[in-house]
């Protein structure tokens, strides 16, 4: 279920107004569709057809409204659903797994990674300042696909930006602005992110998918080392400072961070059963710290995390059109979860 929040569309040349469609249009184009569907064609023929036009999106909502079909495929079950024929298929996009055989132009992918990668010792240099010199600094607690510590400090926060947060990072707020624009390629919906990722070692962020393909997840990595892997469809990378990362999250994917022991935290159920005694485990409480014992932690602490900015950006080979048309899906679906 979607949660609640409100989103932007994208920015056009024309007025928006006009080639946004009404709840109304929408209705009618699916009713026109089922009737199709139903009673004038054969349904493999219209299907098929359906699938290599611009009406690809109604065909994607038909079968996700009507027929409560997600259109999973294998190793790709994300809570919404596939939207069909864009991408290519291929886990990664950036330049440095580019598969150059298959006929998918990269070019976009490539530009924005240069001009990201060209501006990593800024936006490092602006979250180490922060990180260790703002005790109260907004550190959100993610719990969820996750055992060990997996933090994150949001910029945009499901399609939402936080304009608190941005003020402390203006400089990693103006170079994705210039670069992506938060209100043009930036994921303004509800299942869109902007954060900086920080997990601690012996952390394992566990097998899962994202909400669906419409967006891709760029990652920049700041701070890692060489403990920690990302696997994406099956296919492991290592990160790298400063070397662009942009994955398509519909696929299962997961990472992990093993400590120097190459061990891996277990969750309070995996503790209380590998006790070899058998007895149970007593969790200790977390002591508040003062600003100052925040402050050393953190300088402790730094060597050992491994910290990504990740942003999500609409999937460029959605149309305007196809942008608009999900907008208002989207925000329908978000009201019809808030009655």
């Amino acid at each position: 279920m979607l949660s609640s929040s409100s989103s932007t569309a994208p920015p056009s040349k024309d007025n928006t107004d006009q080639c946004t469609p009404s709840s109304e249009e929408i209705n009618a184009c699916k009713e026109m569709m089922i009737k199709q569907l139903t009673e004038e064609y054969s349904l493999p023929d219209i299907v098929e057809e359906l699938k290599r036009t611009k009406l690809r999106l109604v065909y994607c909502l038909y079968e996700f409204l009507i027929n409560s079909n997600r259109l999973h495929q294998s190793m790709r079950y994300p809570n919404l659903f596939v939207y069909p024929h864009i991408g290519n298929d291929e886990p990664y996009y950036d330049v440095n797994y580019h598969n150059y055989e298959l006929k998918y132009d990269y070019s976009i992918y490539s530009d924005i990674q240069l001009r990201l990668e060209s501006y990593f010792e800024d936006i490092k240099s602006e979250f180490i300042n922060n990180y260790l010199n703002i005790d109260d600094l907004n550190i959100d607690n993610i719990k969820s696909s996750v055992t060990g510590q997996w933090n994150a400090i949001y910029l945009v926060n499901q399609g939402k930006i936080d304009e608190q947060i941005c003020k402390l990072f203006p400089n990693t707020t103006n170079i994705i602005e210039d670069i992506l624009g938060f209100n043009d390629r930036i994921c303004r919906l509800n299942i869109g992110y902007v954060y900086f990722s920080i997990i601690h070692k012996g952390t394992h962020i566990k097998p899962h998918c994202g909400v669906s393909n419409i967006k891709l997840r760029i990652q920049l990595p700041l701070i890692v080392n060489d403990h920690v892997t990302m696997k994406v469809k099956n296919v492991e990378r290592q990160y790298n400072e400063g070397e662009i990362i942009i994955l398509d999250d519909s696929f299962v994917h997961e990472v992990i961070y093993k400590d120097a022991n190459d061990n891996l935290i277990l969750d309070q159920d995996e503790q209380l059963f590998s006790s070899t005694n058998n007895e149970n485990i007593e969790l200790d409480e977390p002591k508040e710290l003062s600003s100052e014992e925040i402050k050393q932690k953190r300088r402790e602490e730094l060597s050992d995390i491994r910290v990504v900015l990740l942003i999500d950006i609409n999937h460029p080979d959605l149309t305007k059109e196809e942008l608009d048309l999900i907008q208002v899906f989207f925000a329908q679906l978000d009201g019809s979860n808030q009655n």
